[in-house]
This record gives structure tokens, C-alpha cells and sequence, in this order.
């Protein structure tokens, strides 16, 4: 497994969230989109000073799949875009509008700055580093266009967040909402066919090394988000060691797999060996989910698409969950 697979699943461990506030400059109402095209809107960015976005972009790079996704939901082609996906298989993630492929695949390692330069930007959101990516050079990308890294102050933004920000940022709020909606529907959608969930916990977790366990214990979290949708909780035990730690992101050892202990479990392991191996565990036959069958072993794209979620990302995956929301108990 390569390190930056390895930084993408286990770094995530920034603080809980702080919900970014946009406000516009402007008069008009924001509850519709009315909004002149000189309009200006503010975002406040978590650590930075707020960002002001003037009238309505049309060269957008996104250096976040989270961000790529987004934007071409809302019908922008990106000029310049970043998916993990893709810099990790060789081609985009399935769940991504085919016009992406007019766009410029930008790997976050191969002179990010110059690159992005070339493409002429008046906006630039995400940071690959959420994604496991080297760092961002801020400060030298925000010489180019207005950069917004995040929206929160987690490293894994709700999705939720993201849209409601890009719809202020291209007067396009009631799209925002029906993005919004249009995801919140099928997720409601899976709470009726399985009713069961409401109130049970989940574990989230992937194995990358034979005694190396990244697994989510903050329910805030970008990724966990979709699950407390569906009104579940996170494992008790990842839980009270995320709090224990300090760490959102709490890494297990296989002596510890007994954390695991919940309702659901949702995981995937970086290779067929390292899965063999964990399943192999005493410790994993006793878990609650394994001894009732609900258990979702998700491929590596997949993981990609739960860890940073996205509209398209989440409806993609929510049918190959069903048959483990069946069997939870």
C-alpha cells in the first residue's frame, strides 16, 4: 500500500467541525437566484480570513474530489480538477459527470501552483491534502484566484456544507437545495426500507498493515455524516476512544478489535491478504455485526467515496450497502 493511500485514510483527524457562514454583499434575497452577476459573496474560511467571491465564476479548479463532484452537479466543468480516483487508478471516479474529461487532471504533487497558474482560475476550492495529497501552498495559490481550502474546520467537510457554499458562490441557491434534497430523499428512502437503523451503531474502518487499523469515532465528521442521517450512532467503543485520544480518527491495533464492536459495520481492506487475515481474528467473529451478517466489505474506490462523500459518491454507493442494512439487527 503506498503512503499516501495511507495518509488519505488515516490522517483525517482534524477537530470537529465548525460550519463555515456565507453572507452576500448584496441586498437581494438569497433564498432565490436573483442575484446581479456583480454581486458579491463571503466566505468564511476556519483558520484564514474570509474569502470574497465577486459576481459568478466560470474557471473553477478544484483540488478536492469532494469539490469536482460538486461543481459538476451544479453543471460546471471544472477547468482544472483534482479526484483521488483518479490519481490512484488512472482514471476518473465512476460516480463523476462524463464532462470531466474536458477538464485538466491536475496531480497535487507536479507543480500544483504553475499548473493551476496556467489555467487562469478566478476561483480555486479544496485542498488534496484532505485527500492524502501533499500540502497545499496556500499562500501561493491564493495569489490566483480566490481560494477557498474548506468550508469547516473538519478535514472531511460535510458534503452538505459544500453544496450550500457553491450555490451562494454561483447564485444558484435553490439549485444548492435541490442538490440537497435530492440526496436526503434517497438517504430518507433507505431509513424506510430499513427502519431497523434508527438508533443503532456503526463502525467505520479500514485495514491498511496487518496490525494497523484507521477506523471514525467522531460523529461530526465529514465521512460519518451519512450514517447519522439514517439517526445511527458511532460504535461506543470508537467512540469513547476518540474522546480518549483526543482523535477523531482513532488508529486500532488488531488487539483492539473488539472497538469494532457495533450494529453495522462498514470496512475494506487495502488487499486480499490483509482482508483474509482480519477476518481470521477471534476477536472479529465476536463482533456484533459479523455474528448477524452486517458487514459491508467495500472496495478501495469505494472507501474512497464514503471517506469523502459527495452527492453523486453516495448514491453510487448506497445500493452496495443495502444487503449489510438488511441484516442489521
Amino acid at each position: 500500500m503506498s503512503a499516501r493511500i495511507s495518509r488519505y485514510l488515516v490522517g483525517l483527524v482534524a477537530p470537529l467541525a465548525l460550519i463555515a457562514a456565507v453572507t452576500t454583499a448584496c441586498s437581494s434575497s438569497d433564498s432565490n437566484d436573483s442575484h446581479s452577476s456583480g454581486s458579491t459573496v463571503t466566505v468564511d474560511v476556519p483558520g484564514s480570513a474570509p474569502v470574497e467571491v465577486s459576481g459568478v465564476p466560470t474557471r473553477i479548479v478544484t483540488l478536492n474530489s469532494q469539490w469536482t463532484d460538486i461543481a459538476l452537479d451544479f453543471g460546471i466543468t471544472p477547468v482544472g480538477y483534482y479526484d483521488v480516483v483518479q490519481l490512484k487508478s488512472g482514471s476518473p471516479a465512476p460516480w463523476l459527470n462524463a464532462n470531466i474529461k474536458q477538464s485538466k487532471f491536475l496531480d497535487p504533487s507536479a507543480d500544483l501552483v504553475g499548473n493551476v497558474a496556467k489555467l487562469n482560475p478566478d476561483l480555486i476550492v479544496g485542498d488534496a491534502q484532505s485527500e492524502g495529497g501533499p500540502t497545499t501552498n496556500a499562500a501561493a495559490i491564493g495569489k490566483l484566484a480566490p481560494f477557498i481550502p474548506h468550508v469547516t474546520s473538519q478535514q472531511v467537510d460535510p458534503w452538505q456544507d459544500m453544496v450550500s457554499v457553491m450555490g451562494r458562490i454561483l447564485h444558484q441557491e435553490q439549485k444548492a437545495q435541490q442538490i440537497i434534497s435530492g440526496v436526503q430523499d434517497k438517504i430518507k428512502q433507505i431509513g424506510t426500507d430499513y427502519p431497523q437503523l434508527k438508533g443503532k451503531s456503526f463502525a467505520f474502518a479500514a485495514v491498511y498493515g496487518t496490525d494497523q487499523i484507521t477506523t471514525l469515532g467522531d460523529g461530526n465528521d465529514g465521512a460519518a455524516k451519512f450514517f447519522t442521517d439514517l439517526g445511527m450512532t458511532v460504535a461506543p467503543g470508537l467512540a469513547t476512544e476518540a474522546k480518549r485520544t483526543n482523535t477523531p480518527r482513532p488508529q486500532l491495533s488488531t488487539e483492539n478489535v473488539n472497538l469494532l464492536n457495533s450494529d453495522l459495520l462498514v470496512i475494506n481492506a487495502t488487499t486480499p491478504a490483509l482482508q483474509q487475515s482480519f477476518t481470521a481474528l477471534p476477536g472479529y467473529q465476536n463482533l456484533t455485526a459479523v455474528r448477524n451478517g452486517a458487514v459491508s466489505w467495500l472496495n478501495l474506490i469505494q472507501i474512497f467515496g464514503l471517506n469523502s462523500p459527495s452527492p453523486s459518491a453516495i448514491t453510487s454507493i448506497l445500493d452496495s450497502l443495502r444487503p449489510a442494512f438488511a441484516k442489521v439487527k
